[in-house]
This record gives C-alpha cells, sequence and structure tokens, in this order.
C-alpha cells in the first residue's frame, strides 16, 4: 500500500503564496488588530492546511475511482 501524497508541490506552493497574499490585502483593508506577519503566517498556515486537505480528498476519490 502506498501512503497517498499530501505535500504541497513547488506549483501548489506558488499558488499557495498568491492565495495568501490576496487574502492579506483584502485583511488589509479590514484593518488589522494583530501584527502584520502574525496575520500573513496564520494566513498562511490555514490556506497550506486546506490545500492538503484538498489534496487527500482528490487523492481517496482517484483511489476509489480508478480509471479503466
Amino acid at each position: 500500500m502506498v501512503a497517498p501524497r499530501t505535500d504541497v508541490t513547488p506549483s501548489g506552493e506558488e499558488l499557495l503564496a498568491r492565495l495568501t497574499t490576496a487574502a492579506y490585502s483584502v485583511a488589509l483593508r479590514h484593518g488589522l488588530r494583530a501584527p502584520f506577519i502574525d496575520v500573513e503566517l496564520a494566513l498562511w498556515r490555514e490556506l497550506r492546511a486546506l490545500l492538503r486537505q484538498e489534496l487527500l480528498a482528490a487523492e481517496s476519490c482517484r483511489r476509489s475511482h480508478p480509471s479503466r
């Protein structure tokens, strides 16, 4: 049995960086109460966790419905 791959690829990291920047821009427009670096890192962590969950779900779907 092969463990599902949950690593975020370099292109995934690039997407993650762009999403973080976009979310951070929105957060800045609405005001922040925490230091900006804390907000940016929190956004990065949350988005990375979400991306990993999506990768796991996609891998699970591929395994349960193999192409013929």
